[in-house]
């Protein structure tokens, strides 16, 4: 029989089959699958792909071949894929087991277990994509792919990152909001997590009346922490179900365990798991914000502040020959402006001219699939930042009491706190055209030859390139990112590209300071020289 549907149609149609079968699959697994037993399997997992396979044998049954770091290998399982599998479990309603009656379980003990709902998802979210493509461009998927995994890759706690979030969030109207609303400090409670984090490395789940006394964490320090990062899991099952619902991809659905990395069980009275522990990490650095969020407009001005002076100091350590001129006034008498956050000058020539925007993307902004209208007022604050570097040039040319001039190659640097461009290239173009509207509606003034060219570029990426560049190498790439060749590129893979064998290799400038702004690390660098090596 002759099909009356035409080929486009068929693959609609073969789509469409594929996700209900594998949405329904999915959920039909998840229902007979133990959360708490998933936690620990999770865990397991983690715990065998990360070097600590010995740890996971108590837990899991697996092959051999599993047993690796590798991202490319058939056998590695991927941790975000893992999180979102974690929050479908939350969210996917139980089968209610009778006694006396055969009862069907997944076998949360076995490493194929993992694998197949692995596939089930893998084979979802194929669906999902495909028709999600009929209307979208491919590079709004390599953007929401680049949110989802980038940072599953480059890990959640490093000496930059620790350093970085708490300068950000150190300030004394932070402190003080953050004491008030917890009742523990931030030093407190960053040490708290490091240090459950740490245990959460070897055992898949803790006491809660654990002592900590011994790392400097008291026990009224350890419940106070424990109440920031910890919620029951059937709180856990209530909030994945509100923060899931509805239509959306899978896979860019919100995570509980951003917020929460750590569960209380409802079975065993005082037990909290933590199935991702990295998680823990991500919350005592960048996950900072979820206590900051509802601070009123000074808090946040603070934030803002402190971003711009810590890149500012990370641009002068790193470029030492190079003039880091800070955002000044200018004009006339009557009409006062205010440069851009960094201009990076040699001499008297403005090289780079920096925009620094802390704005923390929202779910929207990574997730949506029109990030420009779902999260428009914080890209449109983006293309603000743009008409800003923007006008400044303007200003330069027009002689409009600007200090200096400008280098030939002069270059522009959106500079943000988090990833809002990163493998968004027709996002950067919408930005770039919204910029150009808001030139016209507030300064017509502003030409196309003061519109020079943007790199958009976030601040973890510009600690990486700095730590790799020289400091001719650095401004060489800033101004060769621009160019058609690498549109859409990070910065680091820009001068990776340009300079392959010949990277700096130099030190983050703030690792020996961190003490200064966390006073107990230097105590915890004294324990971790004087433990025995394993």
């Amino acid at each position: 029989m002759t099909s009356v549907l035409n080929d486009d149609t068929e693959s609609v149609v073969r789509v469409c089959r594929a996700l209900h079968f594998n949405r329904k699959k999915l959920r039909r697994l998840l229902s007979i699958t133990d959360s708490e037993s998933f936690f620990v399997m999770t865990w397991a997992i983690s715990a065998l792909q990360s070097g600590r396979h010995e740890l996971s044998r108590k837990y899991i049954l697996f092959p051999s071949e599993a047993v690796t770091e590798q991202i490319d290998s058939r056998y590695f399982v991927h941790p975000w894929k893992m999180e979102t599998l974690l929050n479908e479990c939350l969210s996917t309603r139980k089968v209610i087991h009778l006694p006396n009656h055969p009862n069907r379980r997944l076998n949360c003990q076995s490493f194929q277990a993992m694998a197949y709902l692995c596939n089930v998802l893998t084979a979802l979210e194929d669906a999902e994509v495909g028709i999600m493509l009929r209307k979208n461009s491919v590079f709004l998927e390599l953007h929401r792919v680049a949110q989802r995994q980038f940072e599953w890759q480059r890990g959640f706690l490093s000496i930059p990152q620790l350093y970085r979030s708490i300068f950000l969030y150190g300030g004394k109207l932070c402190r003080e909001f953050f004491l008030e609303d917890n009742g523990v400090g931030l030093d407190e409670f960053s040490r708290a997590c490091i240090a459950l984090q740490a245990l959460f490395r070897n055992s898949p789940f803790i006491k809660n009346n654990i002592s900590l006394d011994d790392v400097g964490v008291s026990s009224k320090v350890f419940q106070k922490s424990l109440g920031i990062i910890a919620v029951g899991l059937e709180g856990a099952i209530k909030k994945s179900e509100h923060i899931r619902s509805g239509i959306g991809h899978v896979a860019y659905k919100p995570s509980v365990f951003r917020e929460y990395p750590c569960i209380l069980s409802s079975t065993v009275s005082g037990l909290v798991f933590s199935p991702l522990p990295d998680l823990i990490a991500l919350r005592a650095t960048s996950g900072l914000f979820y206590d900051f969020a509802k601070a009123d407009g000074n808090v946040r001005n603070e934030i803002a502040s402190r971003f711009e002076m810590y890149s500012s100091d990370l641009i002068r350590k790193m470029l030492p020959s190079y003039q880091v001129k800070e955002s000044y006034r200018y004009g006339s008498k009557k009409t006062q402006f205010e440069s851009p956050d960094m201009i990076l000058r040699r001499g008297e020539d403005d090289l780079i001219i920096f925009e620094c925007k802390a704005t923390r993307m929202s779910y929207q902004a990574k997730f949506s699939e029109n990030p420009m209208s779902a999260a428009h007022k914080s890209y449109s604050e983006i293309a603000k930042g743009v008409f800003q570097i923007w006008r400044f040039v303007s200003h330069h040319r027009r002689k409009v009491g600007v200090s200096g001039k400008l280098g030939i190659d002069v270059r522009g640097v959106l500079l943000t706190l988090d990833a809002w461009l990163s493998m968004a290239n027709g996002i950067q173009e919408e930005v770039i055209n919204l910029a150009k509207k808001i030139s016209e509606n507030h300064d017509p003034d502003v030409i196309d030859e003061d519109q020079i060219p943007i790199v958009f570029c976030t601040i973890s990426d510009l600690e990486q390139t700095l730590m790799a560049a020289t400091e001719v190498s650095f401004v060489q790439t800033v101004q060769r990112a621009t160019s058609e060749e690498f549109r859409g590129w990070q910065l680091w893979n820009v001068h990776n590209q340009l300079f392959s064998g010949a990277n700096a290799s130099r030190d983050y400038p703030f690792q020996d300071s961190l003490e200064e702004i966390l006073p107990w690390w230097k105590e915890f660098k004294r324990r971790k020289a004087a433990s025995p090596p394993k």
